[in-house]
């Protein structure tokens, strides 16, 4: 069992389970149609790895995936999808970087409210 499995194993609800692997796997799409992320990688174990050298201290782009998830988070505007539905994904993704890593330190630094109205 690779780490994505084991980490959606985790959720003891199968609806939750079912939400997070939809919100990563829309994400996912979009942002590797993007950045270009190795294609030979399982998608979270390249995600947890690339978060935990990017919150390293030091690191000169620290903040490389918030941009990455505030701009997928603005092109939901851009879709038929509902609001409710959007500050659900918004909330997903943000839960799904802050656990990735031990102490919830791939927490993301994002806005609470976000500037273009989409949650």
């Amino acid at each position: 069992m690779n780490a994505r499995d084991r980490w959606l194993a985790s959720f003891a609800s199968e609806n939750t389970r079912d939400l997070y692997e939809k919100v990563f796997d829309m994400f996912w799409s979009w942002a590797s149609s993007r950045y270009s992320p190795p294609a030979d990688v399982d998608p979270y174990d390249w995600l947890v790895d690339h978060r935990r050298a990017e919150v390293k201290p030091g690191v000169l782009d620290s903040l490389h995936c918030e941009r990455i998830v505030a701009a997928w988070l603005e092109s939901l505007a851009q879709t038929d999808l509902e609001p409710s539905s959007a500050t659900t994904y918004r909330a997903v993704l943000s839960a799904i970087f802050g656990r990735c890593l031990p102490q919830h330190a791939g927490t993301l630094r994002l806005p609470l409210e976000p500037s273009d109205g989409v949650s």
